[in-house]
């Protein structure tokens, strides 16, 4: 979510602004317009036609697709929700709340049709559904249970993302981005501690009602609410959308932050120690057995200050797989024309993992001792694995993965269609140009090339058009034009006027190309081409007989300096020759190196910005970090990032997705490198900073040592896990290093580092990579100085009431007597929420709140059900007007919203 952002009180539609009362003994709003009739794109006369029609409301609602809800907060099922919130449920659709309204009021309080209860299970139960179209429940007492209809304006409102609107305009930001405002609907509920509470979405229209229980949609009158308040009487309802939570004073986000400790040895409580695996007995070679031998497994993180196991293949079983993937290998390049019934069948075997990366015919086991990365990973067992764990992603996730590929086909067969066209073109204005435009004589084809003269380069840098502009010649004698003209003007013969002649265009002056004849002057007179001494006359050039009544025109003498043509017409037959590669340069983007020296077919491999890590998290998440299920709970524990396990698991990947494009008849060399990233490191799909590898084929260096372009040459030695009820209740928090310039922290001082990478594992551990040196921070005289800032994710704004002001609240509770792994050094909060449970030491809470920050339940008046009276007027003295006369859903979510919270752990405590 956007940093800025706004609340409006409602998003109706166009229509809905101007729709009107049913007629009498009709059940839908109407709406009256006129219809223009055009025809051609103009109005046709006459007067417009008058039209009406019913508008849908609550009463045709028969369905709800959960798609249209983005968020649920509390998460279904939560056991930890804090009484001072209010429970909502965020839409899609900015306007879905009001939508089907039946309120018709002009002004910024519009009543929804649907409204959000939180029900104790004593307060209703469930009712057979029958035959109707939503589950039913019985509110036992609705005026015990249920708000006051009446103020349900109050209830919905829709949030603007302002981050790109200049000077706040929100008629700009709704334009400009319409994707990113929603609706919410809240609950202005009091919930009872340690009570479970099912959330309802319901109508809040009788005729929605109805329709909802399959009784028909006949309200009287048509706009009349759900349930009347105060009421005694049962009344059932339909469920749109249900969940369930449980209120938890104690799981508020400062005491879960209050919880962690640190876990300066994981390895201690069995975390982060790889587990192994027996190689005593492959399996695939009869007769081959080593006891004792076994492999280290590997996973994407290791403790810190650990090294991954040295190469130590048995080297007969090395000498085994380097002979069984050679003959894979050379069967995968034995050709076509070799194959027949009487020859073997291809070997099927392991696969030699990247081979076809940078064409590797053999593996090597003294390279693989020396680290070289295909042969590591094809002999060393453990990094066979990892690159096995690749294959396995791959061809579980197939369906996903070449959707994504297929997606991208269209593009490339485009590029490939103009490629094909352009190859056509290359082929036939090569025959063209030698056996046409070469045999012109020179002059000939300098006119004919006239619109590459400004193109075609001789010696020196200069074009023909320079080269002809320099000697004087007009343009016009070396123009198409002219010689078009010329062609198509016969001239009679006079010695037999029905013998049309054709006249031909004249020499270039001053070319002494063609018939080697040069000019014997300066001043050269422009004359028929190449044959005779002809005095031509432009009337004679132009097939006009005589001028009547005029005296017949002179020659024409033109200035010239003498120049051979033949060098420029050559210049521009091999300017012709270049035209389809020119515009395949310039029409079909992304050729490289020898794809861009000739017109060919690509053969390009999708991209597909899919981060593995989440496909192995749900494969196995021990191969995220070794001994996961052994992190003890509210811990924070520091690992380090595995490149050569994350290289070899990539190269596997990429290899196998390879194959998968072959089967599937994708056009591809099978070298491309699909799969570029292992961590989810938050960028775009096309931004090449969120790839953890360079392109396989340009691999040159060592295992673990391939980092793509612009990145450090290094890996993330500070990974940052967190297991607990923080995770659980918030998700992804925001993790970020500080380094302070003293050992006390302040807010805005020293340098932050922000996360490389982050992801969860379950719904309890979340993990957090930073490009920082693990041994610098560590260092005695800096450690002091670090810092963990945990902020509480920004998108999920919350809404609710305190049970006091931030001062009783701190004098209710005493810090120093709560036991801790570690105190916080700090806790920031632009505005606090309920610590914990109140006990009886401490002042009541005033009566008027000094800022919105310390509005309460104790300033608002609440109704026999539990909700917030909205008729009562609150004003703050030297603070904005939200509570007013004139108070609205949106300035009133702007009151009750809570800002986030973020905690502050000292990194000297948790080592």
């Amino acid at each position: 979510m956007a940093g800025t952002f706004a609340f409006l009180p409602n998003a109706r539609s166009a229509i809905a602004r101007v729709t009107k009362n049913p007629e009498d003994g009709k059940r839908r709003l109407r709406l009256a317009y006129d219809l223009e009739i055009r025809a051609n794109g103009s109005a046709a006369s006459g007067p417009r036609h008058r039209a009406e029609s019913e508008v849908r409301g609550p009463g045709d609602v028969v369905g709800f697709n959960r798609a249209a809800i983005s968020r649920v907060d509390p998460e279904p099922g939560l056991r930890a929700f804090e009484t001072p919130y209010h429970p909502a449920i965020e839409f899609v659709d900015a306007d879905l709340p009001w939508r089907y309204s039946l309120d018709l009021g002009t002004g910024s309080r519009v009543s929804p049709w649907i409204v959000l209860l939180a029900l104790k299970p004593n307060e209703f139960e469930f009712v057979e559904q029958r035959r109707a179209p939503f589950p039913r429940i019985r509110v036992l007492s609705p005026g015990k249970s249920l708000p006051n209809l009446a103020q349900s304006w109050a209830f919905a409102h829709v949030q603007v993302d302002m981050e790109n609107a200049e000077a706040g305009d929100i008629e700009e930001a709704l334009a400009s981005n319409p994707a990113t405002h929603f609706s919410r609907l809240i609950c202005p509920r009091k919930l009872d501690e340690g009570e479970t509470y099912h959330v309802m979405l319901v109508p809040a229209y009788e005729a929605g009602r109805l329709v909802g229980l399959g009784l028909g949609n006949e309200a009287d009158p048509f706009n009349a609410p759900a349930w009347l308040t105060p009421s005694t009487d049962p009344v059932e309802l339909p469920v749109y959308f249900q969940s369930r939570f449980t209120a938890n004073a104690l799981e508020d986000v400062e005491v879960l932050l209050r919880r962690l400790r640190g876990l300066s040895d994981p390895a201690a409580d069995g975390a982060g120690v790889p587990r192994r695996a027996s190689t005593a007995n492959p399996g695939y070679y009869a007769g081959y057995a080593k006891a004792g031998e076994s492999i280290e497994l590997q996973a994407a993180m290791r403790l810190p200050g650990t090294q991954i196991e040295a190469y130590g293949t048995d080297p007969a079983l090395a000498a085994l797989l380097s002979a069984t993937l050679a003959e894979v290998i050379a069967g995968e390049l034995g050709s076509p024309a070799a194959d027949g019934p009487n020859r073997d069948d291809p070997l099927v075997a392991m696969p030699p993992y990247g081979w076809r990366f940078r064409n590797m015919t053999a593996v090597s086991e003294a390279r693989a001792q020396a680290d070289a990365w295909f042969d590591r990973i094809n002999l060393d067992l453990k990094l066979r694995h990892a690159a096995a764990l690749g294959g396995n992603i791959v061809r579980g996730n197939q369906d996903t993965l070449m959707r994504k590929c297929w997606e991208q086909y269209p593009e490339i067969a485009a590029a490939n269609v103009q490629l094909h066209q352009l190859q056509l073109a290359e082929v036939l204005v090569a025959r063209l140009i030698a056996r046409r435009y070469n045999l012109l004589p020179s002059g000939a084809a300098l006119g004919l090339g006239e619109s590459l003269h400004a193109l075609a380069r001789l010696g020196g840098g200069k074009t023909a058009a320079d080269t002809l502009r320099a000697n004087g010649v007009p343009t016009s004698f070396a123009s198409r034009r002219l010689r078009q003209v010329a062609a198509k003007r016969p001239r009679l013969d006079r010695g037999d006027p029905l013998k049309p002649l054709l006249v031909t265009a004249p020499r270039i002056p001053g070319d002494t190309a063609g018939g080697g004849q040069a000019p014997n002057r300066a001043a050269q007179r422009a004359g028929p081409e190449y044959e005779g001494n002809l005095k031509p006359a432009i009337q004679e050039l132009l097939g006009v007989d005589g001028f009547a009544g005029r005296a017949r025109p002179r020659s024409i003498d033109v200035p010239v300096r003498e120049f051979d043509s033949a060098p420029l017409a050559s210049a521009l037959s091999a300017m012709l020759k270049r035209l389809p590669a020119t515009k395949a340069a310039y029409v079909v983007g992304g050729r490289v190196g020898r794809e861009a020296d000739r017109i060919a077919p690509l053969y390009r491999s999708p991209a597909v910005p899919l981060p593995l890590a989440r496909f192995l998290e749900k494969l196995d998440p021990s191969h995220l970090i070794p001994g996961v299920a052994k992190l003890p709970d509210n811990t924070v524990s520091i690992f380090q990032e595995n490149r050569h396990f994350i290289e070899a698991l990539l190269a596997g990947a990429n290899h196998d997705v390879n194959n998968l494009l072959r089967w599937r008849e994708f056009p591809t060399d099978m070298r491309g490198t699909v799969l570029r990233r292992f961590w989810d490191r938050g960028h775009p799909s096309d931004d090449v900073n969120g790839e953890d590898i360079p392109e396989i084929h340009t691999w040159t260096q060592n295992l673990g040592e391939h980092f793509p372009p612009g990145a450090q040459d290094k890996e993330a030695d500070f990974v940052v896990v967190i297991r607990g009820d923080i995770i659980r209740k918030l998700g992804q928090l925001i993790v970020v290093v500080n380094e302070a310039p003293g050992t006390s922290w302040q807010s805005g001082q020293g340098v932050n580092h922000s996360p490389a990478f982050f992801g969860r594992i379950g719904r309890d551990i979340a993990y957090y990579g930073f490009d920082v040196s693990r041994d610098r921070l560590l260092s005695q005289n800096v450690r002091d100085r670090v810092f963990l800032l945990l902020y509480e994710p920004p998108g999920r704004l919350r809404f609710g009431l305190d049970v006091a002001n931030a001062t009783v609240r701190r004098q209710r509770r005493d810090h120093q007597a709560i036991k801790q792994g570690f105190p916080t050094a700090t806790l920031l909060r632009r505005y606090a929420a309920y610590p914990g449970p109140l006990s009886a030491v401490g002042a009541a809470p005033p009566a008027q709140a000094g800022t919105w920050a310390d509005f309460s339940w104790s300033h608002v008046n609440v109704s026999q059900s539990g909700y917030i009276d909205f008729d009562q007027s609150i004003r703050l003295q030297g603070e904005p007007d939200y509570w007013g006369p004139d108070k609205t859903s949106a300035s009133i979510a702007r009151a009750t919203w809570q800002q986030p919270v973020a905690g502050v752990l000292p990194l000297a405590r948790i080592l």
